[in-house]
């Protein structure tokens, strides 16, 4: 098992954070060059998402659990054409005070023909590129959390 983790402060409030990421849906304003639609049944816990990526690849997932006080939820990959096996991942949403909050994004998988560190490389460029689209979506600019 592949375990990542990305961290990163945004310039905006947790609220706001936690609207753009909680919409289950919302993959597909976030990624417009990467994802070709993003279709959800259900609200809150036990929602799916289907995601139709440009290159022709596709993703179906489950809202696991959710901690919506916390502004936490997880979400599994149930079939997928991407390199992924037993993927559960955790976003989680942290407000820092002064209109800032954190961003934690971890996940635990099994990479497909991919070396450990070819995994870590392609879920931790994922997870980065979600959060710069949040940054973009609220306007901040923010340096990565060491």
């Amino acid at each position: 098992m592949v375990n990542v983790h990305v961290t990163d402060t945004v310039d905006a409030s947790a609220d706001s954070v936690w609207q753009l990421l909680y919409d289950f849906g919302g993959l597909e304003k976030l990624l417009p060059d990467m994802i070709e639609s993003c279709t959800v049944e259900g609200t809150g816990l036990g929602a799916t998402r289907d995601i139709v990526l440009k290159d022709g690849g596709s993703a179906f997932e489950t809202m696991s659990k959710l901690d919506e006080a916390g502004k936490c939820f997880n979400y599994t990959l149930d079939r997928s054409t991407l390199p992924l096996e037993n993927y559960e991942a955790t976003v989680k949403v942290t407000d820092l005070g002064a209109g800032k909050c954190q961003i934690d994004w971890s996940s635990v998988f099994d990479g497909v023909g991919m070396t450990e560190a070819e995994s870590v490389e392609f879920a931790t460029g994922l997870y980065q590129n979600l959060i710069n689209a949040v940054k973009g979506a609220t306007g901040a600019a923010s340096a990565a959390a060491e």
